[in-house]
Protein backbone atom coordinates (compact mmCIF):
# COMPACT_ATOMS: atom_id res chain seq x y z
CA UNK A 1 0.00 0.00 0.00
CA UNK A 2 1.16 3.21 -0.93
CA UNK A 3 1.91 6.00 2.05
CA UNK A 4 0.86 9.81 1.01
CA UNK A 5 4.03 11.03 0.09
CA UNK A 6 4.79 8.03 -2.46
CA UNK A 7 1.86 9.84 -4.53
CA UNK A 8 4.40 12.32 -5.58
CA UNK A 9 7.66 10.60 -5.83
CA UNK A 10 9.78 10.15 -8.81
CA UNK A 11 10.16 6.03 -9.19
CA UNK A 12 11.98 5.24 -12.05
CA UNK A 13 13.52 6.50 -15.14
CA UNK A 14 13.75 4.22 -18.43
CA UNK A 15 15.49 5.17 -21.50
CA UNK A 16 15.11 2.43 -24.30
CA UNK A 17 15.42 2.83 -28.16
CA UNK A 18 12.38 1.84 -30.61
CA UNK A 19 12.87 -1.80 -30.31
CA UNK A 20 12.34 -2.51 -27.22
CA UNK A 21 16.02 -2.38 -25.38
CA UNK A 22 15.97 -1.00 -22.25
CA UNK A 23 19.24 1.09 -22.17
CA UNK A 24 19.75 2.22 -18.86
CA UNK A 25 16.88 2.32 -15.71
CA UNK A 26 17.31 3.96 -12.37
CA UNK A 27 14.90 2.79 -9.46
CA UNK A 28 14.90 5.40 -6.93
CA UNK A 29 12.37 3.17 -5.27
CA UNK A 30 12.88 -0.19 -5.00
CA UNK A 31 10.06 -2.59 -6.09
CA UNK A 32 9.84 -6.33 -7.17
CA UNK A 33 9.60 -5.05 -10.80
CA UNK A 34 11.60 -6.22 -13.21
CA UNK A 35 13.33 -3.80 -15.80
CA UNK A 36 13.69 -5.45 -18.58
CA UNK A 37 9.68 -6.18 -18.62
CA UNK A 38 8.72 -2.79 -17.39
CA UNK A 39 10.87 -1.30 -20.73
CA UNK A 40 9.05 -3.19 -22.75
CA UNK A 41 5.82 -2.80 -21.87
CA UNK A 42 6.86 0.76 -21.75
CA UNK A 43 8.02 0.57 -25.44
CA UNK A 44 4.83 -1.83 -26.38
CA UNK A 45 2.41 1.15 -25.65
CA UNK A 46 4.85 3.82 -27.08
CA UNK A 47 4.50 1.80 -30.16
CA UNK A 48 0.97 1.66 -30.14
CA UNK A 49 0.05 5.30 -29.63
CA UNK A 50 2.77 6.26 -32.37
CA UNK A 51 0.63 3.66 -34.75
CA UNK A 52 -3.12 5.33 -33.73
CA UNK A 53 -1.77 8.80 -33.42
CA UNK A 54 1.41 9.32 -35.11
CA UNK A 55 2.91 11.38 -32.45
CA UNK A 56 3.48 9.04 -29.66
CA UNK A 57 2.76 8.82 -26.28
CA UNK A 58 3.20 11.65 -23.71
CA UNK A 59 1.09 10.46 -20.68
CA UNK A 60 0.37 7.37 -19.26
CA UNK A 61 -1.70 7.14 -15.84
CA UNK A 62 -2.80 4.39 -13.68
CA UNK A 63 -4.27 4.87 -10.22
CA UNK A 64 -1.32 5.47 -9.02
CA UNK A 65 1.21 6.35 -11.31
CA UNK A 66 1.85 8.64 -13.91
CA UNK A 67 4.62 8.19 -16.35
CA UNK A 68 5.92 11.14 -18.60
CA UNK A 69 7.54 9.71 -22.30
CA UNK A 70 9.77 11.99 -24.45
CA UNK A 71 12.11 11.88 -27.14
CA UNK A 72 14.43 14.48 -29.03
CA UNK A 73 14.62 13.25 -32.50
CA UNK A 74 17.02 16.17 -33.51
CA UNK A 75 19.56 14.30 -31.33
CA UNK A 76 18.75 10.43 -31.35
CA UNK A 77 15.68 9.84 -33.20
CA UNK A 78 15.27 6.14 -31.84
CA UNK A 79 15.26 6.78 -28.07
CA UNK A 80 12.54 6.99 -25.54
CA UNK A 81 13.24 8.80 -22.26
CA UNK A 82 10.31 8.16 -19.56
CA UNK A 83 10.20 9.01 -16.03
CA UNK A 84 7.55 7.23 -13.61
CA UNK A 85 6.12 9.19 -10.64
CA UNK A 86 3.18 8.85 -8.04
CA UNK A 87 -0.08 10.33 -9.84
CA UNK A 88 -0.12 13.30 -7.97
CA UNK A 89 3.62 14.59 -8.75
CA UNK A 90 3.63 17.58 -10.54
CA UNK A 91 3.29 17.81 -14.05
CA UNK A 92 5.75 20.92 -14.52
CA UNK A 93 8.21 19.71 -12.09
CA UNK A 94 8.10 16.46 -13.89
CA UNK A 95 8.86 17.96 -17.52
CA UNK A 96 11.69 20.33 -15.62
CA UNK A 97 13.03 16.96 -14.60
CA UNK A 98 12.67 15.59 -17.77
CA UNK A 99 14.44 18.51 -19.69
CA UNK A 100 17.57 17.82 -17.34
CA UNK A 101 17.54 14.64 -17.96
CA UNK A 102 17.80 14.31 -21.66
CA UNK A 103 19.91 16.99 -21.60
CA UNK A 104 22.65 15.57 -19.66
CA UNK A 105 21.63 12.50 -21.06
CA UNK A 106 22.95 13.69 -24.43
CA UNK A 107 25.80 15.62 -23.42
CA UNK A 108 27.17 12.41 -21.13
CA UNK A 109 26.53 9.79 -24.61
CA UNK A 110 26.85 12.24 -27.22
CA UNK A 111 29.46 9.88 -28.39
CA UNK A 112 27.71 7.06 -28.79
CA UNK A 113 24.72 7.98 -30.01
CA UNK A 114 24.74 5.57 -32.95
CA UNK A 115 25.40 2.52 -30.76
CA UNK A 116 22.17 3.65 -28.55
CA UNK A 117 19.90 3.69 -31.31
CA UNK A 118 20.95 0.13 -32.11
CA UNK A 119 20.64 -1.08 -28.36
CA UNK A 120 24.27 -0.85 -27.61
CA UNK A 121 25.11 1.19 -24.53
CA UNK A 122 28.94 1.70 -23.27
CA UNK A 123 28.39 -0.45 -19.93
CA UNK A 124 31.37 1.42 -18.51
CA UNK A 125 29.54 4.61 -18.58
CA UNK A 126 26.12 3.74 -16.85
CA UNK A 127 27.44 3.71 -13.27
CA UNK A 128 28.43 7.53 -14.14
CA UNK A 129 25.59 8.53 -15.75
CA UNK A 130 23.36 6.92 -13.10
CA UNK A 131 25.59 9.03 -10.40
CA UNK A 132 24.53 11.58 -12.80
CA UNK A 133 20.42 10.87 -12.43
CA UNK A 134 20.81 10.51 -8.55
CA UNK A 135 22.11 14.28 -8.40
CA UNK A 136 19.34 15.35 -10.82
CA UNK A 137 16.50 13.52 -8.51
CA UNK A 138 18.09 14.61 -5.34
CA UNK A 139 15.96 17.40 -4.07
CA UNK A 140 12.65 16.04 -5.33
CA UNK A 141 9.19 18.19 -4.04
Amino acid sequence: MLTPGEFTMIKSIYIFNKTGNLLFNHDVVEHQLNPMLVGAFLSAIESWAELYSQSGLALFLTGSMKIIFDQKPEYAPELIFCIAAGKDHDETDLHEKMELLLENFMHYFWQDRAAMERGIIPAEKIEDFRTIVQGLLEHQE
